[in-house]
């Protein structure tokens, strides 16, 4: 069954010669490998099997620029079409510490610190012990600089991790790959409403953007012009009336301003400087004028 695959390979190629690389497949110019993602989830060792099967492997990046090739393939991964896990930000690739936990090789068996490219993100690929429980494959997401390490027990036990990265090697010269088309997203009104796993995984939690309650837009002070005098009833009962006065502010907003202190002589026109401050039992009424500004003057000391 294997060499029937790949004899029909090979005559899919010859076929689609000006096309540069099969149906399905992204070809990378500079080492001359094809990679096509799979969007069943499975395991690792279902992945490599199935690679095997299909007469392939799964990827192993063998310098920093085949690995940022093949993440920038992970990374435009369409996301709603994986099936099989709750785990989609990861793809295996072929690389394992199974025989020996303390030498991290890839499939073909070669140490991966002799072969171009080891470099893990944080604490993974350190390798603890031969225990089941022990992270021992690789894996790649479309974020971090480096490889993962995850387990195989976990993955069986969630019915695996991600996706299948099928790396094929060719000896095509670079023609224009052929891109996959991706399967037609959910037009649904929660699907367009809800941001996708990567751009969570990128950005975070989506954070909401609360209006300023800051009436004069984070400025302390402002100046204004008295467009008329007001009386507003406080909603208090038995309360004296509040000395008010509707003023347009250099901003252009026109807004009520509460005049503390006893007495006033303010009238049309007259300039004065208003702060940030609310008279509780006055609903909407957000500012203070300041005394001793402009055409407001102090308040007179009462003789006694």
């Amino acid at each position: 069954m294997s060499f029937r695959i790949q004899v029909a390979f090979l005559l899919l190629v010859g076929t689609l010669l000006e096309a540069g690389v099969p149906k399905g497949f992204i070809l990378n110019k500079a080492t001359k490998n094809a990679y096509k993602m799979m969007y069943q989830s499975a395991t690792w060792p279902v992945a490599r099997d199935t690679c095997n099967d299909l007469g392939a492997h799964l990827a192993v990046p063998r310098s920093q620029d085949e690995f940022f090739f093949i993440q920038k393939l992970v990374r435009g991964m369409h996301y709603p079409s994986i099936n099989g896990t709750d785990n989609k930000l990861v793809v295996w690739l072929g690389i394992n510490n199974l025989e020996d936990y303390t030498i991290w090789r890839n499939i073909y068996g070669e140490d991966i610190k002799e072969t171009g490219f080891s470099t893990w993100t944080g604490d993974n690929g350190k390798g603890f012990s031969n225990a089941p429980e022990e992270p021992h494959c690789g894996a790649i997401d479309a974020a971090n600089p480096g490889l993962r390490d995850y387990c195989i027990k976990m993955n069986y036990l969630r019915k695996g991790i991600s996706l299948l990265s099928l790396g094929i090697k060719t000896h095509l010269n670079a023609y224009p790959a052929v891109v996959q088309a991706k399967p037609p997203a959910p037009v649904g009104l929660v699907s367009r409403a809800v941001s996708s796993l990567m751009q969570m995984h990128k950005n975070g939690p989506h954070k909401k953007t609360r209006k300023s309650r800051n009436p004069l837009l984070g400025n302390p002070f402002a100046k204004g012009v008295v467009l008329k005098t007001l009386i507003k009833k406080p909603k208090k009962p038995n309360s004296a009336n509040r000395k008010c006065v509707l003023v347009r502010l250099s901003n252009g907003k026109e807004m009520i301003s509460y005049i503390p202190g006893i007495g006033h002589n303010l009238q049309e026109h007259n300039i004065v400087l208003v702060r940030v401050g609310r008279v509780q039992d006055c609903p909407g009424v957000k500012l203070k004028c300041v005394r001793g500004k402009y055409d407001l003057p102090h308040v007179v000391k009462q003789k006694v």
